[in-house]
This record gives structure tokens, C-alpha cells and sequence, in this order.
């Protein structure tokens, strides 16, 4: 399970990233990765823990992970997420009782802000 995302209104800083130079390209890659490895370790943190009796626990966050890929000077994507196929049903809840607890969509949504912020102050020392 990924949890993919995409920044409404970004059509214009889409726009400045055409053309980065490889310094800039850098320093947004940096920030999507440093963006990527804060939403992993949220996520890691908010991801429920079994604790039952003879029974380790812990597989869902254990396996909680990141991966930021560069394609180009202008092209960047983050993921974070899981392999494990019970991720689905502690994320969004079932209709037989599992609590939907948003562990990943929280992790997302504590970081975004942090996230924008980074970006505009990159496009903000470019020279356009």
C-alpha cells in the first residue's frame, strides 16, 4: 500500500521547475527526500502494534518504508508505504470493526505544511 499525493495549485510551480539547474534540482530532491523519510518515521510511530501473548508484533511498522526517485532535473516522486496486506484495513477501517486509524494519511497531513514550506523557499532563491 502507497499513499501517493498530489499539491493542488501546483500547476505554477510545476511550471518553474522546467528548466532547474542541477543545484536547484538537488535541493528539491533533498527536500523530497528529507519530506519522504519524516512522513516514514510518522507513520512508523502512529502504525498500531499487536500486544498479544507469544506474539511479537510490530510487522506493520517494521515494514513501513521510503523511497524517493529522481527522473531528470525536473521530475521527482516520493513514496512511502507498505507491502503488507493487512496495511489497507488499518488505514481506512473495515465494515466488520477495524477502526479506520489513518497511521499513513496522518503521517501525510502532519508533514505537508513542513513540505510546502521547503519548496517555496527553494523557488523563492531561484532565479527565474
Amino acid at each position: 500500500m502507497d499513499f501517493d499525493f498530489k499539491v493542488i495549485g501546483a500547476e505554477e510551480f510545476i511550471k518553474s521547475l522546467e528548466h532547474l539547474d542541477e543545484q536547484t534540482g538537488n535541493e528539491v530532491f533533498r527536500e523530497f527526500a528529507k519530506t519522504a523519510a519524516k512522513v516514514e518515521a510518522d507513520a512508523k510511530r502512529n502504525a498500531p502494534v499487536a500486544r498479544k501473548k507469544g506474539h511479537q508484533g510490530g510487522t506493520l511498522r517494521r515494514s513501513i518504508t521510503s523511497k524517493t526517485t529522481r527522473i531528470g532535473n525536473d521530475k521527482f516522486e516520493a513514496r512511502v508505504g507498505t507491502n503488507v496486506f493487512y496495511a489497507p484495513y488499518q488505514e481506512s477501517g473495515t465494515k466488520r470493526g477495524i477502526p479506520a486509524l489513518h497511521y499513513l494519511e496522518n503521517a501525510f497531513n502532519s508533514n505537508l505544511e513542513g513540505f510546502k514550506e521547503g519548496l517555496l523557499r527553494i523557488v523563492r532563491s531561484m532565479k527565474l
